[in-house]
């Protein structure tokens, strides 16, 4: 599909999709049946990919890192939240990625988007404050509090890569979506936003149009400022020493 043809087609339906959930909001119109769905993630695990799909097929979705939110003000023992039960009640999908890449694209994001680390990543890995262990905690709390939810999916990035059809159509379904969305539909919005589309939409202000200031470009010519910087797995083979590999693969055992 034609770029400029998909950016217009995202704005009309992220314009529509806006709309509704202000008349929700406002108690106007009431959410069709089953389609509320909350995806909680730590920052940096693919969620504005997974968050465009699912805004183009039109499904309700509230977006949280939880007590993450915090990153890069928190100290190394951020609060766990112990109020789960907010999420008791919602279709929760949990959307994690290896640790590893997250704390290499956190790397990235922290240096060169935010400018709140200066230092190479070798100390960020390890840092108290933004290094792997934080993330490792996280994702074993949620791993951990999911397992006795009574709706909670599973979803991880790299299933994402692998089968990206069907990973959104197992979300749709457990949205309870699956009476009005299609797999036409999902492979539509799979065609659409690609990686190389992404970043497009990106550089262009388009997806800062429908999502603000998260996605605003601080320098169009250097790849490393922006949110949606790389696709794949298994960066961090590239990125990290084979000493800083052992030491993540270590605290991961």
């Amino acid at each position: 599909m034609n770029f400029f043809c998909a950016a217009l087609k995202t704005i009309h339906r992220n314009s529509t999709w806006g709309l509704r959930r202000f008349l929700q909001r406002k108690g106007i119109l009431k959410p069709r049946a089953g389609e509320t769905v909350t995806v909680l993630s730590y920052p940096k695990s693919g969620r504005t990919w997974l968050r465009v799909m699912l805004d183009y097929l039109d499904i309700c979705t509230r977006f949280t890192h939880d007590t993450a939110e915090s990153l890069h003000n928190s100290s190394h023992d951020f609060p766990v939240s112990t109020d789960k039960d907010r999420y008791s009640k919602t279709r929760l999908v949990f959307l994690i990625r290896d640790p590893r890449d997250i704390v290499v694209s956190s790397y990235y994001h922290t240096v060169y988007k935010k400018g709140l680390f200066n230092g190479p990543i070798s100390s960020f890995i390890r840092h108290h404050k933004f290094g792997i262990e934080k993330t490792l905690r996280f994702q074993n709390c949620w791993l951990e509090h999911g397992a006795i939810l009574s709706t909670f999916l599973l979803v991880s990035y790299e299933d994402m890569l692998g089968d990206t059809t069907g990973e959104l159509m197992r979300i749709v379904r457990f949205a309870g979506a699956e009476s009005y969305i299609r797999e036409e539909q999902v492979n539509e919005a799979v065609e659409i936003f690609t990686f190389k589309t992404m970043q497009r939409l990106e550089r262009s202000g388009l997806l800062r149009m429908r999502y603000g200031g998260m996605l605003r470009v601080k320098d169009k010519r250097d790849v490393k400022t922006f949110k949606v910087r790389s696709g794949g797995s298994g960066a961090y083979r590239r990125e990290l020493s084979s000493e800083d590999i052992s030491y993540c693969n270590a605290l991961i055992s």
